[in-house]
């Protein structure tokens, strides 16, 4: 999954090798960039609520995907209030990176993932455990009070270009 998600992220980043004829015949060779990066705007964003996901037979429903230009960079899974959002972590998100039991094909190309119960949320990546999953506390500015809540997280991680920054700027990959 991690070889995976590292080389769609490399596909995103640098763009795919493509092959096209030229009007005189020949063919030349390109790398098409499947996101714009440097202009948000020209990207399409969509998100997806209860994303139906068949792998191996095995048939999950993320609460929410988000897609850019149908590519799902992010997976959002939610609990009720009161409901820790640990549970959304243990009981969905990991469940669902399972081999053979889950649906690993939808997070080739994860840039983060997700947990919250509305008021508790936090993000991680496809490899980390949840102590590793952090709050997002702010939305614009280093200076700006510090608040944890869904909304924080989706407007600080979610907003068309942060997220393309987030993806393309601050995915890194340990070698060990």
């Amino acid at each position: 999954l991690v070889e995976r998600n590292r080389a769609a992220h490399r596909m995103l980043v640098d763009g795919v090798a493509v092959e096209y004829r030229r009007k005189d015949g020949s063919v030349a060779g390109s790398q098409a960039r499947v996101i714009d990066f440097d202009h948000p705007e020209n990207n399409e964003f969509v998100v997806a609520n209860q994303f139906t996901v068949i792998e191996n037979h095995q048939n999950k429903r993320p609460d929410l995907v988000l897609f850019v230009n149908g590519i799902p960079l992010v997976v959002i899974e939610l609990k009720k209030p009161g409901v820790p959002a640990r549970q959304a972590f243990d009981e969905n998100l990991t469940s669902y990176k399972h081999p053979q039991n889950g649906i690993p094909q939808l997070f080739w190309y994860s840039a983060f993932l997700i947990a919250s119960n509305g008021t508790d949320s936090r993000v991680g990546t496809i490899t980390a455990d949840w102590e590793r999953f952090f709050e997002w506390k702010r939305i614009e500015r280093e200076d700006e009070p510090r608040r944890v809540s869904l909304e924080v997280m989706l407007r600080g991680t979610c907003a068309p270009a942060r997220l393309l920054d987030i993806a393309e700027n601050f995915t890194l990959f340990s070698e060990h």
